[in-house]
């Protein structure tokens, strides 16, 4: 009998993957909504574990929703500036994608000290 494919698992071995550096453009071209949504989850995650303890942050900042939007334009800057570096053309969600895999070091931030 064969196990049905678990989109949830499998953006969540991406994360893993990605974070052990064992991953392959084809895995990022080829990844569902479900990896963008846990690479979301994590950035804003981080962004708002950033600042949770800090009453006089900016409320883009306290929201989380700053880091969120800095990956998205980090990842648009990425690839201009590779597009003419690299052979094989690497697509924008692709670039987003793994910026967003590499989020969850940054909750090590929200840990209080």
């Amino acid at each position: 009998m064969q196990q049905a494919e678990n989109p949830w698992r499998d953006a969540f071995r991406l994360l893993g993957r990605t974070l052990t550096f064992r991953t392959t453009t084809e895995e990022f071209e080829s990844a569902t909504w479900h990896s963008y949504l846990v690479g979301f989850l994590m950035t804003w995650l981080a962004g708002f574990g950033r600042t949770w303890d800090d009453p006089d942050a900016p409320v883009l900042r306290a929201t989380g929703l700053g880091s969120v939007v800095y990956v998205v334009v980090l990842a648009c800057l990425i690839t201009i500036f590779a597009l003419p570096l690299s052979r094989r053309r690497v697509g924008y969600r692709a670039t987003l994608l793994f910026v967003l895999m590499t989020a969850p070091p940054a909750l090590i931030y929200a840990i209080p000290v």
